[in-house]
């Protein structure tokens, strides 16, 4: 923009702080050229490398999802089926790992991550040195209650089994059902495949590399967990404020399945038209075998569940099955697809038995084929939105939750679940509470908490580990796709649990554009190609950026963080009218749309000297929720303690992570919650059609001119980080003050950048009183920073550019060839508001 530009739209009104504006910049391109400040320095680009490692999942034209050229298939435990427990001691070895092979395209990096591996993937290697490990459990050490070893790399894992060859008709199936966070896997030393993510399960067909082999069984698994932060496309993309544990997390194991068998059994309730739930609902029930199936062989049974307290931790749905329960067929087609067949089912049930909180009624379905049978947990409810209102809908009531949120971790195991027992213990004190809803954040727990959850009865909200993402990760993932497949593969895990009643794609994000665009993707994603009838949500900031933006039109329903006095001193009158203002403002931005608070909470400090401010916070927001009448729930954050890198120990919960004693605000929010309405009340609603958002492109990264680094033009061109709010006009930005440090966040999308070769970095500002001094913070990808400021303070009434210099920043503790953060502040700024444009390098 052009100093003329600016002066054109000097604002009227402002907001702006006392101590002056801080600017968090990215840099970008610059090209030579030369203005009144002197030659443009030469392009600083440096190459900025997003991991090329593919996702392994997709999903067909019939919507079936399939990974390294396999169905990926349903994992309930089935009495028919062999399996083989990898579970106990295996051989560990630390490498220190080179990320960025491990994040590269394998049909470029396998050969040289296997001759790295000096042979620790062949089944003759001599690991008789290496640390014995049981498994599943964290690679990091465990302390007790102090916060566990914060490893975050490469390890190899070994174990030599005796496991019975497959039979001449007969598959076998390798299934890590979590590896923390990127997978290679050899079989006897052949390399059977890769996976990254660690939440969520991955499954390797070993057949033919059994086959080939016969006799003892050797497994070796290469990890690497890619620190967070510094690697471009990971997902999460940044620290996250839970522990990024290393290593097989969850259990492991060998199923030896029926070649052209069931591999999957899907099961969708779904309301009728017209008709009350309670008299009569559906059930779209789809299976994928073998490519030989005739249609007309498949049996179904629909059986009621027999959840007795001694088979509440029942691995197998089989196990439960009771009476059977009258379904009608009501329609039956076939596709054929390479190497299976689609068969789907539609049944009818009359007066169902429906799932709910307060009643969670499970049925067992049971597939039967020539050969093999599959049984699977179900529930029959139905869930949606009010088409005239802004109610969530369960079984065509408007439906009101309370619940918590919930990190799986305990100090003895990390997020390893192996006692179910414990595990089935801690989910009941939830439910004990009165909670009606758990919110599993902020990733996929083990795929028995929501068996578990069907059977306790707990509303879930489910989650993938796209945390605090910004524009930059946004932009990673539109060409990397690696949340899509997280997405994914939690949607098929859980798809047939019926406690699951909405999927979560983010929590607490910047960039609200790019945001629109990454959630636009993956609801139509869901809706076009493999629908299951559940509610999309998303976690945003109450402040990020405010009541309304285009990310929550995405979403059936909007989801905020509430955290009103919990990082400041509100009084707590001062807090209830903040949240009932806010929430005000959220439904008056589009009426129609349902909301929930998916977290608020404060925490208990250091040996609780905050828990009586703690109680105090939750009495001051539960004033505002529950008076809210057209809030469709809130979650406390949360159950109980949880590790964090950041601050140690998360004392937010009910109780510390050890379960002994509980806080005063646990006696207070099981007091409300128990006194809150029934889940569902009123008269049958009608439900509007599932939300299919138009097409959204992602937003298209600038064309810089010559030598500008940032023109402001970009669709997500800052954020706020605090003290300001920002307004984008016609390509600049506007600061106007909220607090005593003002800052925003400014998106570049070309970063790291060498500024070696520059000798000034310079920022034409607009500031209307003038006298600001503005001082640079250069950040590095190492995260070193240092200062410089500039030479003379702003000028009163014009838009004039400010530079400081580089050249005395030669000796400077960080590294100038790799700066991926500039820090702008201008010091003792008067003016209610500035504007800023056009940063750019000498």
């Amino acid at each position: 923009m052009t100093r003329a530009h600016l002066v054109g739209i000097l604002p009227t009104h402002v907001l702006f702080g006392a101590l002056g504006v801080v600017v968090l910049i990215t840099a970008a391109l610059v090209i030579q050229g030369e203005d009144e400040t002197g030659p443009r320095a030469p392009d600083p680009f440096v190459a900025r490398d997003v991991a090329s490692l593919r996702p392994t999942l997709d999903v067909t034209d019939h919507g079936v999802p399939v990974a390294a050229g396999d169905v990926l298939p349903s994992l309930e435990w089935q009495p028919d089926r062999h399996r083989v427990d990898l579970g106990g001691t295996w051989r560990s070895q630390r490498v220190e790992a080179d990320h960025e092979l491990s994040l590269t395209d394998r049909a470029r990096s396998l050969p040289e991550i296997e001759q790295r591996a000096g042979g620790r993937q062949n089944p003759d290697y001599d690991d008789s040195g290496w640390t014995r490990h049981p498994v599943p459990s964290p690679e990091n050490e465990l302390h007790g209650a102090d916060p566990p070893e914060e490893y975050q790399g490469g390890v190899w894992y070994r174990r030599t089994v005796d496991a019975p060859a497959p039979a001449d008709r007969e598959r076998v199936r390798l299934v890590f059902a979590a590896v923390s966070s990127i997978a290679d896997v050899w079989i006897n030393g052949r390399w059977v495949g890769y996976h990254e993510g660690g939440y969520t399960p991955f499954v390797v067909d070993v057949t033919d590399a059994m086959r080939e082999r016969p006799g003892p069984l050797t497994i070796s698994v290469r990890i690497d967990n890619p620190p967070l932060g510094p690697y471009a496309g990971t997902v999460p993309a940044q620290t996250v404020d839970w522990v990024n544990y290393t290593g097989i997390l969850q259990e492991v194991y060998l199923e030896y399945v029926p070649a052209g068998g069931i591999a999957r059994l899907d099961a969708v309730p779904r309301a009728l038209p017209g008709i009350d739930p309670r008299e009569r609902v559906g059930l779209d029930v789809t299976l994928v075998a073998g490519p030989d199936l005739a249609p007309e062989d498949l049996t179904l049974q629909l059986a009621h569940a027999d959840v007795r307290p001694e088979l509440l931790t029942a691995r197998r749905p089989a196990d439960l099955a009771g009476a059977v329960a009258a379904a009608e067929e009501t329609g039956r087609t076939v596709e054929r697809a390479s190497g299976h067949t689609v068969v789907r089912v539609t049944l009818e049930v009359a007066r169902p038995w429906l799932w709910s909180p307060e009643a969670p009624a499970l049925y067992v379905l049971t597939a039967s084929i020539p050969g093999d049978r599959y049984a699977t947990q179900v529930g029959l409810r139905t869930v949606g939105v009010a088409a005239d209102g802004p109610q969530v809908l369960l079984n065509g009531r408007a439906a009101r939750f309370v619940g918590l949120n919930r990190h799986e971790e305990w100090p003895d195991t990390g997020r390893t679940t192996t006692d179910l027992d414990r595990l089935a213990a801690d989910l009941s004190r939830i439910r004990d509470t009165g909670a009606t809803l758990l919110r599993t954040a902020h990733y996929p727990n083990s795929a028995m908490t929501y068996l578990l959850a069907d059977r306790i009865g707990l509303a879930v909200i489910e989650e993938i580990p796209m945390w605090w993402t910004d524009a930059y990760a946004f932009a990673d993932q539109e060409r990397r796709r690696i949340a899509d497949q997280m997405w994914r593969e939690m949607i098929f895990r859980d798809r047939n649990r019926p406690s699951v009643l909405a999927w979560s794609a983010v929590n607490e994000a910047r960039a609200q554009n790019a945001r629109a665009a990454y959630l636009n993707r993956l609801v139509r994603d869901l809706r076009l190609r493999y629908p299951d009838g559940r509610l999309v949500t998303q976690s945003a900031a109450a402040d990020r950026p405010g009541a309304d933006d285009p990310s929550r039109h995405q979403v059936d329903v909007a989801g905020y963080t509430v955290y009103a006095g919990t990082f400041d001193d509100d009084a707590p009158d001062g807090v209830t009218r903040r949240v009932a203002g806010f929430l005000a403002d959220v439904h008056a931005a589009d009426p129609r749309q349902p909301v929930w608070v998916t977290e608020f909470g404060a925490y208990a400090g250091p040996r609780d000297v905050k828990a009586d401010r703690q109680a105090e916070l939750f009495d001051a927001v539960w004033s505002a929720l529950k008076s809210d009448p057209y809030l469709s729930g809130a979650a406390w954050w949360s159950a109980a303690d949880n590790f964090t890198p950041i601050a140690g120990v998360n004392t937010f919960g009910l109780q510390p992570m050890d379960g002994r004693g509980r806080r005063p605000v646990a006696a207070k929010l099981r007091a409300a919650f128990q006194a809150a309405p029934p889940v569902t009340s009123g008269p049958l609603l009608a439900a509007r059609e599932p939300f299919v958002p138009d097409p959204l492109p992602a937003p298209d990264h600038p064309r810089l001119a010559p030598g500008t680094l940032s023109d402001f033009s970009a669709a997500d061109p800052a954020e706020p980080a605090g003290g300001a709010r920002l307004e984008t006009r016609d390509g600049v930005l506007v600061l106007h003050r909220t607090g005593e440090k003002p800052s925003a966040a400014v998106y570049l999308y070309g970063r790291p950048v060498d500024l070696s070769a520059s000798t000034r970095l310079c920022l034409s500002v607009l500031d209307p009183d003038g006298g600001a001094r503005l001082r640079f913070e250069l950040r590095d990808t190492n995260g070193a920073t240092t200062d410089v400021t500039a030479t003379e303070s702003t000028a009163p009434g014009a838009a004039e550019p400010r530079c400081a210099s580089l050249a005395d920043d030669r000796d400077a503790r960080i590294d100038l060839t790799r700066v991926d953060l500039v820090t702008v502040t201008l010091q003792n700024a008067s003016s209610e508001q500035i504007t800023i444009d056009d940063l750019t390098l000498f």
